[in-house]
């Protein structure tokens, strides 16, 4: 994501905490399914975290979590809830995506709704890899709208280049996302679209020494 994304998320990160979520059912499912890789001891990365509230979730099912996003208001909004639930085992840092990854290893790592809006998905999931421990766990949340409407995104692209308004989004398909996690080295253990806004849910994991 470029420098005119994180000026869009930090303009907008106030009213983006407070939006409902649009398929309550879904995002749950998800959530139940990230969650049956937990344990009580897992340290999870989650990339582009937002607002917060899906590391904050997780937190109460894991050991340690640290919350990255491009966004400092993002961030700023997310410590506020972390004082308010007084959570003791997450942490939220304001980094980009690749840099996030240099942190540490981690039993799992989360990207949310992120993939599509990244000029270098090919190094993040490079780097991802590097992060992601010997078994451990990789979940992804993508919009891949090559297989919905493609034109629309280019038409909205096409004006993201010309205003710089909103974030240029990279149009590919599911099979093509698949394709570059298991040349990655990822095992697709399960992988679930969203029947509400056809985002491409997958767990995968990569192999154990």
């Amino acid at each position: 994501m470029n420098t005119d994304g994180q000026t869009f998320w930090n303009k907008h990160a106030k009213s983006y905490a407070v939006k409902p979520i649009k398929d309550m059912h879904a995002y749950e499912k998800k959530l139940e399914r990230t969650r049956h890789y937990l344990t009580s001891k897992s340290c999870v990365l989650e990339l582009g975290c937002g607002s917060g509230m899906t590391a904050l979730s997780h937190s109460e099912h894991a050991g340690y979590v640290i919350a990255t996003d491009y966004s400092q208001q993002m961030i700023e909004i997310a410590r506020r809830r972390v004082t308010e639930k007084q959570q003791t085992n997450i942490r939220f840092i304001q980094q980009d995506a690749v840099s996030a990854c240099s942190i540490g290893s981690f039993d799992m790592v989360l990207a949310l709704n992120l993939i599509h809006l990244l000029d270098n998905r090919g190094n993040l999931l490079e780097e991802i890899y590097k992060t992601v421990k010997p078994g451990g766990i990789f979940v992804s949340s993508t919009h891949c709208f090559a297989d919905r409407t493609p034109y629309l995104i280019y038409f909205f692209n096409a004006i993201s280049k010309i205003f710089r308004k909103i974030p240029y989004i990279h149009v590919f398909s599911a099979s093509q996302w698949v394709d570059e996690l298991t040349t990655a080295g990822f095992k697709i253990l399960e992988s679930w679209r969203s029947p509400s806004d056809k985002s491409m849910f997958i767990v995968c994991q990569k192999a154990s020494m």
